[in-house]
């Protein structure tokens, strides 16, 4: 690669991480999780001869450093967290620009500078088998829609900590 396309891979991702983290609300919002994040990298990253790949995780809400307050809220603890991998010099390497940079003195936010050595977003119980990552199944809009109705009061309260966080 070129340090023409390097540049250009780190503005991609300084971009990308910028978004803050906001779990969607709906289907009708924009996705600023994780997954939403790490696809618009993706994307941009393809595009300049970088190969990717997704990579799922299973964590539990309750292992971050929210307040109890919240994780009374019902939800399902144990859930999933999808990153990417890039192939750099033939080895791959994790690349998770998760949380952003607002969110640095409670969640660990990767600069690009950390290439190589990036830090999963989450306390990783099991990585997923990539024929097991929800990322490439069909899911049905119903699975969907109630998990996020198990789930959304849940989400609300943690989007308004991480936006008091940032303040």
């Amino acid at each position: 690669m070129s340090l023409q396309n390097e540049w250009q891979a780190k503005d991609a991702f300084v971009r990308a991480r910028s978004i803050p983290y906001r779990i969607p609300l709906s289907f009708d919002e924009p996705n600023q999780s994780c997954v939403g994040k790490h696809q618009q990298f993706k994307d941009e990253i393809e595009t300049l001869g970088y190969q990717t790949r997704w990579v799922e995780v299973a964590f539990r809400w309750s292992d971050l450093p929210i307040p109890k307050e919240i994780l009374v809220i019902p939800h399902d603890d144990e859930t999933t967290h999808a990153y990417l991998e890039i192939l750099i010099d033939g080895n791959w390497l994790v690349v998770d620009l998760t949380w952003d940079e607002g969110l640095v003195f409670v969640l660990p936010v990767n600069e690009w500078t950390d290439f190589g050595n990036m830090k999963i977003a989450v306390p990783v119980i099991r990585r997923i088998p990539e024929e097991q990552m929800w990322i490439h199944r069909e899911r049905s809009t119903e699975e969907e829609r109630e998990e996020f109705q198990r789930n959304k009061d849940f989400f609300a309260a943690v989007n308004e900590w991480l936006e008091i966080i940032r303040k």
